[in-house]
């Protein structure tokens, strides 16, 4: 069982207007356009239940841990000089999926060290990976400036695969599909229920920063 270690710093999350952006040394994470949507999209009802909320006045506990795992899955994907890059991994009981730096070369089998970061979506508490160490300081402002050329579209695609995850009160949920010929992961900004294999979902295509910083992510519509 991998070891974990606590974060001594509060994270900091840098508002401006509707946009909170959370930076992460070398990487630059779905996160960021994952803040930007997940306190517009309500709650929805399950027919197992969903789980109780989490206050918005409750600490994180803790804010973020840094942890490892074994590669299990590469998925990689890219559009002009936008380029993904993510593995799934095993966390505890659960594969889930971890958003990395286009720039890293590691294969399945390798270890893979991580963030796991836990914050608030309409309510509800959530999980995020990504690769990397919490970055604060002058950096997060040249990131938010490189942020706010994102570009926004819009795919459809069937649920290959579910990776879910529950710790403490906060989950996590991603959905395997195929984009533009490639196996992408599109996350859940606030998993309340979730889609089944072969389900249609609706999801943003996000494309992110600047220069050699130029990222995709992929986030669900709900329904």
């Amino acid at each position: 069982m991998p070891t974990t270690f606590v974060g001594t710093r509060p994270l900091t999350v840098a508002a401006r207007g509707v946009k909170n952006v959370a930076m992460y040394k070398g990487t630059v994470v779905a996160v960021t356009a994952l803040m930007m949507f997940g306190s517009a999209c309500p709650p929805v009802a399950s027919a197992q239940g969903s789980p109780a909320p989490v206050s918005d006045s409750s600490p994180l506990a803790p804010p973020f841990t840094h942890e490892g795992g074994i590669i299990d899955e590469v998925l990689t994907a890219a559009d002009g000089q936008y380029r993904l890059r993510g593995y799934v991994v095993r966390w505890r009981d659960s594969a889930v999926y971890v958003t990395g730096s286009p720039d890293e070369i590691l294969t399945k089998g390798e270890s893979l060290a991580f963030t796991v970061y836990r914050s608030l979506a309409a309510g509800q508490g959530t999980l995020r990976f990504v690769t990397g160490t919490l970055e604060l300081g002058p950096d997060l402002a040249r990131q938010e400036a490189a942020d706010a050329q994102a570009s926004m579209t819009y795919g459809t695609g069937h649920v290959q695969n579910v990776l879910s995850a529950d710790n403490g009160g906060y989950r996590f949920a991603a959905y395997a599909v195929t984009w533009h010929d490639a196996r992408v992961m599109v996350i859940d900004p606030a998993p309340h229920s979730l889609h089944a294999v072969g389900d249609q979902i609706r999801f943003r295509v996000m494309r992110t920063g600047a220069d050699e910083q130029r990222r995709l992510g992929f986030l669900l519509i709900d329904n």
